[in-house]
């Protein structure tokens, strides 16, 4: 071996030590060290993810099992008290009543078979005791806002109204008319169709105390003619005009000989889209004003159930009337006539037109000035009974 060679040889073996050693780049070791770690590390978090992804399903299927069951709650409870409605099941209830030994005064007896055996159309006239919808083979439908002790949501529901050129049906109560004059002289200004909600909204029924829609004792043809003339008279003299023949019973309270009472007078009562359950019905529950609440619903669920009901075939909506309320005691971002002018738009955009009650019992075949109304007593300017 050449000498200059093994010179260089001894000085790098004399130069090396174990601390120069350790101070040596490994660079295969730590490149492998590296990658497992990482590969631990991306593995850990995609166990992690897809154990996240598991407990969010998980906990979204819970969730929407609760909301369903809730959801069911509300119908069940709303079907209910819809059932109560019918003047028909009382029949059942007193038979039911005798063979449970619970004897029923021959009183109330008399008056509910007095209540059934009104027919529910008039046979000389035509007319249903209470309209409850138009025809079914017309898209039309129809907008009505009752108005009894608050007036807060009447401006926003009149610019909504005005900015679309609808005309609505209000039924205001006499009280109402006194303490917001200006509310409404605005909706006989601009064109909307005011009705008659009596002039103290009393209760009719017993329905609040027992969910019967039995007539209560000092209800009679007299005092419900003094409200009905009591409301007009406070409208009249407010506006200078009558109110048409319409009008709709306070807290949905009424029966067929209410009704009855009602048309020998001259007046037709209005009511709104039925159905089995709050889902197949036109009440958007707005006078509902708590979450806690059964029937509570929220705006956009109202908009929604609305807008189902209507692209349903082959006659979605059609004739059908829709309740809403000119007060509110909801919070703020629960008002259900913030939706009123989507409401409006989509229909619209369905095909269905926009009418007055008095135009949909028009465009039913009908004839309000046909109702033979009888001489009304005179009001004592307060509506009392």
């Amino acid at each position: 071996m050449p000498h200059g060679k093994s010179k260089n040889a001894t000085d790098r073996l004399h130069s090396w030590s174990p601390a120069h050693a350790s101070q040596q780049p490994g660079p295969r070791r730590q490149v492998t060290a590296a990658t497992l770690a990482a590969w631990a590390g991306f593995t850990l978090a995609l166990c992690g993810l897809v154990f996240a992804l598991v407990a969010l399903r998980r906990d979204r299927e819970l969730t929407e099992d609760i909301q369903r069951l809730r959801q069911s709650r509300v119908d069940l409870l709303s079907y209910v008290e819809e059932s109560n409605r019918e003047i028909d099941s009382l029949s059942i209830i007193i038979d039911s009543l005798s063979r449970k030994r619970i004897p029923v005064p021959e009183s109330i007896t008399k008056r509910l078979q007095s209540i059934e055996s009104l027919p529910a159309i008039d046979p000389a006239s035509g007319f249903p005791l209470s309209f409850d919808a138009g025809v079914r083979d017309k898209r039309l439908v129809a907008l009505t806002f009752d108005g009894g002790s608050f007036d807060n949501a009447a401006a926003e529901i009149l610019d909504t109204l005005a900015s679309r050129n609808v005309r609505g049906t209000m039924f205001i109560t006499g009280e109402f008319i006194r303490k917001y004059p200006d509310a409404v002289r605005r909706m006989a200004a601009e064109g909307h169709e005011v009705g008659n909600h009596l002039f103290s909204h009393p209760h009719l029924t017993s329905y609040a105390d027992n969910r019967l829609q039995m007539t209560l004792p000092a209800v009679t043809p007299e005092a419900l003619r003094r409200e009905l003339a009591a409301a007009n008279d406070a409208f009249s003299q407010l506006t200078g005009k009558n109110m048409p023949t319409l009008w709709r019973a306070p807290y949905g309270e009424y029966n067929r000989q209410i009704c009855r009472w009602a048309r020998e007078a001259g007046w037709l009562h209005v009511g709104w889209g039925q159905g089995r359950g709050w889902r197949h019905n036109l009440d958007s529950n707005d006078w509902i004003g708590s979450e806690d609440e059964a029937g509570f619903h929220t705006p956009q669920e109202v908009l929604d159930k609305i807008i189902a009901l209507a692209a349903e075939e082959p006659q979605g909506i059609n004739g059908g009337i829709i309740l809403m309320h000119l007060g509110t005691v909801r919070s703020s971002d629960q008002q259900v006539h913030r939706i009123l002018g989507r409401l409006i738009d989509e229909l619209a955009a369905k095909g269905y037109r926009f009418v007055t009650i008095s135009e949909m019992v028009r465009e039913s075949g009908l004839r309000l000035d046909s109702l033979a109304r009888k001489s009304e007593m005179p009001a004592n300017g307060s509506g009392a009974q």
